[in-house]
């Protein structure tokens, strides 16, 4: 191949580094099971675990922040498990439930504690995945994650997670072949190393985060773009806070801090996010988050006056001419789970979620020059067993004057991106987008999708655009293997295309 085939020596370093600690680390890793592993955002572990959620079997997630370990996952598998067999035969009414427990079990299966053998063997997860559009066209998110962006022609995608590691420190490098009838890369989807130590959790490398409770995009963090390197520090499971402060429920911290690209405004600019996450109730849940764009070459440091003033957006830190003004972004996103007992409602339960992001602000009355929602339902089993339907509105164009500011920022004008793409929802500033899929769950081995979007862009502009798109995908396991078959048309402005694919990995 050309040039667009050759790894940069960056990357070589990486990929060397992590594959001989890999390496190193197989004969040393005690039986504790590979715990500290994050599950990849987009896996279909998170939609198991967000449907036992509905059906009330899960109490104790904070599934609105993404990724968290297999351990939790297992942690959550048990709970479901648990609540379910307490249940009295008259109780057991949701009877997708145990198909989708024994599911999530099976996926974790090979993750839990190996207590027969004292040393276990790096994990690998390889896949491939081949996608044929006959026109450049931007599919669903679903098909694309992590910054991947498909072509016109062939799109070919071979990779494979390496994990090792034990439930206090581990290591993931996830390094994935792409091929175009352009060009060809290596990428490192994720590479990370992870410890965790009285429920604290560190972790040093690149991996994709979603922050809120949508399913099709989010306004703060989202794996749309490429991930960033960063370090992060969080807490491997909720707890409660003493004395008078157990009232908040359950909480959960996320602290971490990126440096961004060199081919940027203002090259090496760090983006610091702050998240804390609560659930008050068991079936209602609240996050706040936050992000700070500071630094980069060709501006100064701050001084902790100056971070003082930033952490409550002082007029004098946040105006435009401010020599340490920074782009901010933060948003409230909550969530509410409704267990249906009327039996004249044609569901099992319902989960109503929103989230509203704010931009910056202006004045002494901190009005946020920028705002923009989400909104979103998801009803399990409606009207039969195993059909699931899921409808989310986002809107970043709430007015005309603000509107095509969001992401944008009169400083950094590179904006709220890395590499080019949003790190929040992919269809950018000044923009609204109606999605709803509904899910067939045929048997515990198949299951089918049909979705259909339709996004306005530049909807404040003197030529507004508009797209449409259909898609289906069919998803069969055998045993250990599972091969997904997907296919969708787009229609909008820019003209029509379509795109089919086959997606071949193996289970968990």
């Amino acid at each position: 191949m050309g040039g667009g085939g050759r790894l940069s020596l960056k990357k070589n370093i990486i990929i060397s580094t992590f594959a001989l600690i890999v390496a190193l680390l197989a004969p040393m890793t005690c039986a504790a099971g590979m715990g500290a592993i994050n599950i990849p955002v987009g896996s279909p572990i998170y939609a198991h675990l967000e449907t036992l959620e509905s059906y009330g079997l899960i109490r104790t997630a904070f599934l609105s922040t993404k990724p968290f370990t297999y351990k939790e996952a297992s942690r959550l598998a048990t709970e479901a498990r648990s609540r379910w067999e307490r249940l009295d035969e008259s109780e057991r009414t949701l009877r997708s439930a145990p198909v989708i427990l024994s599911k999530l079990e099976r996926e974790l299966e090979n993750l839990q504690p190996r207590m027969e053998s004292p040393s276990i063997k790096p994990v690998t997860n390889p896949y491939v995945k081949y996608f044929y559009l006959s026109k450049d066209i931007p599919v669903s998110p679903g098909m694309a994650r992590g910054g991947d962006t498909l072509k016109e022609g062939s799109n070919a995608r071979a990779g494979l997670a390496i994990m090792a590691g034990s439930d206090y420190l581990s290591f993931d490098i996830s390094p994935e072949y792409r091929l175009s009838e352009a060009a060809s890369s290596i990428e490192t989807r994720s590479a990370y190393i992870t410890g965790s130590l009285f429920d604290i959790e560190a972790e040093a490398g690149k991996d994709s985060m979603w922050w809120g409770s949508s399913l099709h995009g989010s306004l703060i963090m989202s794996d749309n773009a490429e991930p960033f390197e960063s370090v992060k520090i969080t807490s491997s499971r909720p707890f409660l806070l003493p004395w008078f402060f157990k009232r908040l429920g359950l909480i959960k911290p996320t602290v971490f801090l990126a440096r961004l690209e060199e081919d940027r405004d203002y090259p090496g600019a760090s983006l610091l996010g702050m998240r804390l996450d609560l659930r008050p109730a068991p079936a209602f849940q609240i996050g706040f988050s936050r992000v700070f764009m500071f630094g980069g070459e060709g501006r100064r440091s701050l001084s902790l006056s100056e971070w003082g003033q930033i952490f409550f957006v002082s007029d004098g830190a946040d105006h435009s001419d401010s020599p340490i003004n920074g782009n901010q972004l933060a948003s409230i996103d909550a969530s509410l789970v409704y267990l249906n007992k009327i039996k004249y409602l044609p569901f099992a339960s319902m989960k109503l979620y929103t989230e509203w992001g704010f931009e910056d602000s202006s004045g002494d009355t901190k009005t946020p020059t920028g705002q923009a929602s989400i909104v979103g339902a998801s009803f399990k089993d409606i009207a039969t067993v195993g059909l699931d339907l899921r409808v989310e509105w986002a809107d970043t164009a709430h007015n005309e004057r603000y509107g095509p500011l969001w992401y944008e920022h009169g400083v950094y004008f590179t904006g709220y991106r890395y590499k080019g793409q949003e790190i929040g929802h992919h269809m950018g500033g000044d923009a609204r987008d109606l999605f709803a899929r509904a899910e067939y769950l045929f048997s515990e081995s198949t299951s089918g999708g049909l979705e259909v979007d339709l996004e306005w862009s530049s909807v404040h502009s003197d030529s507004p655009e508009t797209s449409r798109w259909l898609g289906a995908d069919v998803t069969r396991s055998f045993g250990d293997v599972s091969v997904k078959g997907v296919f969708g048309v787009m229609n909008g402005d820019e003209g029509d295309g379509a795109v089919i694919g086959i997606e071949v990995s193996s289970i968990f």
